[in-house]
């Protein structure tokens, strides 16, 4: 994953920040590092000079392999906060459940995670185009006598 920093002109892009703001946002996608090839992160001051409230600006840029990129933003007193408020905590927790059981049949989801999973796949419209993809691969193979890994050559043909 290349994570590349963007400032405006009133917030000094030092290598010190390049590497805590890297930091954060390495640990936040850790469980989805293989399928994000780039996060763009532009930071900025919007009053500049002057003081304010929730005037620090991040914007994250994620691009997705094969995917439209992904963007979120969030404005806080600081730049770590914003920074850190661009991925809310709950909404990668979401992600990180469908990662984990989404592969799954649903009567394989325990009765417990299913309210999240399907919070995840109301808020993520890639998830939800994941899980139906499978879905297809399930049917198929299920209608067919051809054998996995021949099923496995025609998807990667397709794509």
């Amino acid at each position: 994953m290349n994570i590349q920093l963007n400032t405006d002109v009133h917030i000094d892009g030092t290598e010190a920040l390049a590497a805590e703001v890297s930091a954060m946002i390495e640990k936040a996608l850790e469980h989805f590092g293989e399928h994000v090839t780039r996060v763009e992160v532009h930071l900025s001051d919007e009053n500049g000079d002057k003081n304010g409230q929730n005037d620090q600006r991040c914007m994250l840029e994620a691009r997705l392999e094969g995917r439209q990129p992904v963007a979120v933003t969030d404005h806080a007193a600081t730049l770590e906060q914003a920074v850190h408020g661009a991925w809310p905590a709950g909404e990668l927790a979401e992600m990180r459940i469908a990662r984990r059981w989404l592969h799954r049949d649903d009567n394989k989801i325990p009765n417990n995670v299913n309210s999240q999973v399907a919070g995840a796949l109301v808020s993520s419209p890639y998830i939800a185009q994941l899980v139906a993809m499978r879905e297809e691969l399930r049917m198929l193979w299920t209608r067919t006598k051809v054998c996995a890994g021949k099923l496995v050559t025609i998807c990667k043909r397709i794509s």
